[in-house]
């Protein structure tokens, strides 16, 4: 038993490390001593095989299970869920989900899985997946946590659904959704049970209104106050959705009222030992709210808000978010198609038409006009100029690319290509209310849009900031599918490059910049001559560096002479800032990496 345990912890711990093939070695070693693999260890198997993408393999797991009898629990389902979602599979969590709603109590569906799938709907900009599953949650005799109620929120503002929007914050506003402990229409007492939850008793349950057993009110919890400031902080955050979309509509009167109440809500900072990212994250809300705040004050003096939305939805690409289909070539008809569907499935497009904001059949001209016959964007036809084309990969919120578009206007024009389409919607935010004439978004997996929806010598520089390594705990041997920054995607870039267009990569994980560095170097045509050179930066000749595989990693934070035209705190700035440790920015915590392409 103790050696199953040991095997079972091991497979756990490699599934954290996202290294799939020790995990399976461990398990394999559990069978050969002749020992029986327990629920348990299934369960840190199959984490072992979504950690790492492995989504088929996660599937024949639990096929797997019946033969050694053993039936996949709540967590089982939701793990596999977690999987479906990150590679954007949604219909298959829909299917998971029905299974689970029809199986016996074990494995029926909880919070957690409703957050999961919610969250994987915000990844996905899927708003009727979203709404399908909240219509659900009743049936399934589930409370939304404050996550899940969050990540329904952005999705209706991204969808244009102000009243349901409006509802849900109001329902915020009166408990419902907040995560407490004792009331709601979900409590035990209405479950038919009146035995006592021992937890609550003792001051503190987890599963708050989720909890299957009786809540006495009269008993104090330890963390009634930090329940109450995620409460607050959650009705705070879905306020600024409601005023953001009622920005973009051109709702003064409600976007200044709920921008007045999302500010008084996130006013104030909570005890000292509440963790740094819960003060982070009410910080970065502050800014969007004093950013929407000015735009409403300045719209008087900018043209009416149904030119702007539909400049900002002509520029706006939205390609799949699924990251387990292959990429192949389509044609114009076909591309033109999807990219009208991620607007209507994702930021309202249908709704915005019918409140006459926007001209939906010029937004389908525009759409066509934007790709050629090969399903290729065509910059010129976007951007309606010749200027050179920038492209940041793997955006986030847009905070950078917005900046340095700004700051390039008449001179160049930017993409920002990023997966998850809720960040694509907070670029886009910063396009329109921003008014960034020469930038445009790009949502979807950047090794698809590159490889296939890019036209070859056509970007003149290409930026990738602060990348996320295959594992975030540095470990380069992880094991996962989904990591983007591939030796077959460098070289996908390489031909999108103009001759002697550049390549920028910026970060604060200097192991992974070394890692990167190798693999850049090793890059070779098939008559062994380099990809990339690295050329001289007068600018930047007294900081330090180190040459690895013939590539040179600067230590500090690049210049315009290597295409950052302005500085812009990254949100990765604000949170060493948050913890008290800023570093030093010319040397300490910051690294790039610039190329020039080697052309024929």
């Amino acid at each position: 038993m103790a050696d199953e345990a040991a095997l079972t912890q091991q497979i756990g711990a490699f599934a954290l490390e996202k290294r799939l093939d020790r995990a399976l070695a461990a398990f394999a070693e559990l069978e050969r001593r002749g020992l029986t693999p327990t629920l348990y260890t299934y369960s840190n198997l199959l984490n072992a095989h979504v950690m790492a993408g492995d989504i088929c393999g996660a599937e024949a797991l639990l096929r797997r299970l019946p033969a050694a009898g053993l039936a996949p629990n709540t967590v089982m389902y939701t793990t596999l869920l977690k999987g479906y979602c990150a590679v954007g599979d949604l219909a298959a969590g829909r299917r998971l989900l029905r299974t689970m709603a029809s199986a016996p109590l074990p494995s029926r569906p909880d919070a957690r899985t409703a957050s999961t799938f919610l969250r994987g709907c915000v990844r996905a900009g899927d708003v009727g997946a979203a709404r399908w599953a909240w219509r659900r949650l009743p049936e399934w005799r589930v409370v939304p946590e404050p996550p899940a109620s969050l990540a329904f929120a952005r999705l209706l503002a991204q969808g244009l659904r102000v009243g349901e929007l409006k509802a849900l914050c109001e329902s915020l506003g009166g408990g419902g959704g907040g995560g407490g402990g004792g009331g709601g229409a979900h409590e035990a007492a209405s479950r038919g049970t009146r035995n006592p939850c021992v937890f609550w008793e003792r001051g503190r349950c987890e599963r708050g209104r989720n909890c299957k057993f009786y809540h006495d009110a009269r008993h104090a919890q330890h963390d009634e106050a930090q329940r109450a400031a995620e409460a607050r902080d959650a009705e705070g955050e879905a306020r600024l959705h409601l005023a953001h979309v009622a920005a973009l509509l051109g709702r003064e009167a409600l976007c200044t009222r709920a921008l007045d109440r999302a500010a008084a809500l996130l006013a104030r900072d909570e005890p000292a030992d509440e963790r740094d990212m819960k003060k982070l994250r009410r910080h970065e809300l502050r800014r969007d709210v004093a950013r929407v705040r000015q735009y409403v004050e300045a719209r008087r003096a900018r043209r009416g808000e149904a030119e702007a939305l539909g400049a900002g939805l002509r520029r706006c690409l939205l390609f799949s978010a699924r990251l387990d289909q292959p990429h192949a070539p389509c044609s114009r008809p076909a591309a033109a198609r999807r990219l009208l569907d991620g607007l209507e499935r994702t930021f309202g497009l249908r709704r915005a038409q019918r409140r006459g904001l926007v001209d939906g059949d010029d937004i389908a001209r525009a759409l066509r006009r934007a790709v050629s016959a090969r399903g290729r964007l065509r910059w010129a036809r976007i951007f309606g100029d010749e200027l050179p084309l920038k492209m940041e990969i793997c955006s986030g919120t847009g905070d950078w690319v917005a900046a340095q578009a700004k700051a390039d206007v008449g001179k160049g024009n930017w993409a920002a290509l990023e997966l998850r389409h809720d960040r694509v919607y907070s670029i886009f935010s910063r396009m329109v209310l921003g008014a960034v004439p020469n930038l445009c978004v790009v949502g979807g997996d950047a090794a698809g849009v590159v490889a296939q929806h890019t036209k070859p010598r056509s970007v003149a520089h290409a930026f990738i900031n602060f990348p996320e390594p295959p594992d975030r705990q540095g470990d380069e041997a992880a094991d996962t599918s989904l990591h983007l920054l591939t030796p077959a995607f460098f070289a996908s870039l390489h031909r999108t490059l103009q001759p002697r267009g550049r390549l920028t990569i910026f970060s604060d994980n200097g192991r992974y910049c070394r890692t990167l560095a190798a693999t850049l170097g090793t890059l070779q045509r098939a008559d062994g001559r380099k990809l990339f050179a690295c050329p001289a930066l007068e600018e930047h000749s007294a900081l330090r560096r180190e040459r690895i595989e013939g590539v040179t990693l600067h230590h500090g934070v690049p210049g315009p002479e290597a295409g950052h035209l302005c500085y812009e705190q990254s949100f990765f700035d604000r949170f060493w800032e948050a913890r008290g440790q800023s570093g030093d920015l010319n040397g300490t915590w910051r690294f790039f990496i610039l190329l020039e392409k080697v052309d024929v």
